[in-house]
């Protein structure tokens, strides 16, 4: 384990920008050109000693004077533990600031709403400045910025194309609130965050930027070039993530590579995948799905489902287990989709998944996201509403998928890796 480690925040690779110039801030009527010397408070991390954050290059960050959200931007040539932020904003009693730059970030009554990315840009050795949320309350012109995300430490061999962290069904990114008076996140909306790069990483340390949270479960998943193998890694046991502090999930070797069809899925009971295709009676109202070769996710069968604005209740897709199944022991329901085209907007792609039994009926909403290439939805059972009767997984029969809410349009998703998971 190596100590002293320095981590500059926002970050070593915004390095490169020192040759870029900085915007200039807009002049508007009744506001005031104004600077605030920015710190940022020294990182605790676990299993290693402090780190220090350090501004570097060109930064940008938004002041907000309680009407507008504004730029102000600093250059530095060194590293620096303090920089002096210029800009121009309304005479205010209280200023906060935001790091990074966000220009869609709003201020409402104590609430500063913004960004935590789910999808991450790795720089080897540190993280992505995006991802580095930092907020602070002016005392006069300075500002102490608290670091609001929890980090994670991974240390991956080559040839990793993308790293994938899963909360076990509790948000770790995506949209965010900030309370201005206790400087805490809340709100996140996304229980997956990815780490990527232009093409394959450099075997090396990486960070990924997480809300604080106490999970049930963490696990993470390295995929190689070829999307062809990955290393999974899980941690069952309920843990606390807290803000401005490093955890280090350990070293992953080259030799734990494992091929994608040898490795078990999450300790999971298989609903549908290419090599259990009749472990479950797959069935429709309509008739408008297929098993088909060649369209899974890992390029074997896959599931085709053709909706419309046929009626509302034609569109279903079945899965029904053999009675008297007993599947309390497990915790959500999860499926990959792909949509293969789609005239539907994003808003409207709700799945209402009904579960029944004998003498019950439950019901979860979820939302598969129209975008392109594979997506994982998670359905906690937990969060599954009683509709009638009591609940008793061990008389479970049959998960209903529903498309809710479609009255217009046509859509081709393809639907694999269908699994209950432990």
């Amino acid at each position: 384990m190596k100590k002293n480690m320095i981590i500059a925040a926002a970050v070593l690779a915004s390095a490169v920008a020192c040759t870029k110039e900085i915007e200039e801030p807009s002049a508007l009527d009744g506001k005031v050109q104004m600077s605030f010397a920015v710190s940022t408070e020294q990182t605790k991390t676990v299993l290693e000693g402090a780190n220090k954050t350090l501004w570097t290059g060109v930064e940008k960050l938004s002041i907000f004077d309680g009407e507008s959200n504004n730029l102000f931007a600093a250059e530095l040539a060194t590293p620096s533990a303090t920089a002096e932020f210029t800009g121009k904003a309304a005479t205010a009693q209280t200023y906060y600031a935001l790091y990074p730059y966000n220009s869609a970030a709003k201020l409402s009554g104590t609430t500063v709403s913004t960004e935590l990315p789910a999808v991450q840009t790795a720089t080897k050795g540190t993280f992505d400045p995006s991802a580095a949320l930092l907020f602070g309350t002016a005392d006069g012109t300075s500002v102490s910025l608290k670091n609001l995300t929890a980090m994670l430490k991974l240390t991956v061999p080559a040839n990793v194309t993308s790293i994938e962290v899963d909360g076990n069904g509790t948000a770790l990114a995506g949209s965010v609130n900030v309370n201005v008076e206790s400087a805490e996140l809340s709100g996140a909306t996304a229980s997956k965050v990815t780490l990527s790069g232009n093409g394959a990483l450099e075997e090396g340390t990486y960070y990924i930027a997480v809300t604080p949270a106490t999970v049930s479960g963490l696990s993470v998943k390295l995929i190689d070039s070829a999307n062809s193998k990955y290393i999974l890694r899980s941690v069952a046991d309920a843990r606390t993530l807290a803000a401005n502090t490093i955890y280090d999930m350990g070293e992953f070797n080259a030799s734990d590579w494992v091929a994608e069809s040898e490795q078990p899925k999450e300790d999971a009971q298989i609903i549908f995948d290419d090599a259990m295709q009749n472990s479950w009676i797959i069935g429709g109202n309509d008739g408008k799905y297929s098993i088909k070769d060649g369209i899974g996710k890992d390029g074997g069968k896959g599931i085709e489902w053709v909706l419309d604005a046929s009626g509302n209740w034609a569109r279903v897709l079945t899965f029904d287990l053999p009675a008297n199944t007993d599947i309390s022991g497990y915790t959500k329901l999860c499926f990959d989709i792909e949509y293969v085209n789609s005239t539907f907007e994003a808003t409207w792609n709700v799945f209402t998944n009904r579960v029944y039994g004998d003498g019950f009926e439950l019901f979860y909403h979820a939302t598969a996201p129209d975008k392109e290439g594979w997506h994982t939805v998670e359905m906690p059972l937990n969060d599954f509403t009683i509709q009638s009767g009591t609940k008793d997984w061990t008389k479970f029969k049959t998960f209903c998928f529903h498309t809710n809410g479609w009255n217009a349009g046509t859509a081709t998703v393809h639907i694999d890796n269908v699994r209950l998971v432990k």
